[in-house]
């Protein structure tokens, strides 16, 4: 299993303040938020909590959107790639994948304009890394994701938007995540009301 990914997304300038996080993507990396710690709370795995500024500015040519998914890319998608070959072939150690053709992936996206625009401008890496990277088809939802279509999906997302993680039970993740949050907000580089940090 990949390293959990929690994003929150549309926060304003006054929340995470320009001075602080000038990309407008803040990478929180938290220790135990895994999912091996629902099982045992001691685990070492590390996740991350990645808050972004709603902005439709473009600051250095590359938008907040394509910082995001390179982040999620370099913290996540490539080490969750290398491991899964090193346990394929373990004369593998990382990196370049040209001389292990065999250990070639196809990543397949469902990706938004920013995100197809950055897998663009990283295709020469991709390709000397043996990663294929392929767009699933607009508007096939109902073929490739029928479940999107039936009456639970619609049900849950109706639960998701009147639920809160305050209304969750107490739990070590949870704790981690908050714990993350008024760090940042004690050290002023987060500026949530009490109501938006639960």
């Amino acid at each position: 299993v990949a390293a959990i990914w929690i994003l929150v997304s549309g926060l304003t300038e006054e929340e995470l303040p320009r001075e602080h996080c000038p990309s407008g993507v803040q990478v929180i990396e938290i220790d135990g938020l895994c999912p091996e710690a629902a099982k045992n709370p001691a685990a070492p795995g590390k996740g991350f909590l990645v808050l972004t500024r709603k902005t439709t500015s473009v600051d250095e040519g590359v938008s907040i959107a394509q910082r995001k998914f390179r982040e999620y890319e370099d913290r996540v998608f490539g080490p969750f790639v290398d491991k899964c070959r090193i346990l394929v072939d373990p004369s593998y150690q990382g990196g370049d994948a040209s001389d292990h053709l065999h250990l070639r992936v196809a990543s397949w996206t469902d990706g938004d304009g920013p995100q197809m625009k950055q897998q663009l401008e990283d295709l020469a890496e991709s390709r000397s890394n043996g990663i294929l990277r392929l767009k699933t088809g607009a508007r096939c939802s109902g073929v490739q994701a029928a479940a999107d279509l039936q009456r639970t999906h619609a049900s849950a997302k109706v639960v998701n938007k009147r639920s809160t993680a305050s209304q969750m039970k107490v739990t070590t993740l949870k704790d981690r995540v908050l714990a993350a949050l008024k760090k940042l907000k004690d050290d002023g580089k987060l500026r949530l009301s009490k109501e938006r940090l639960v």
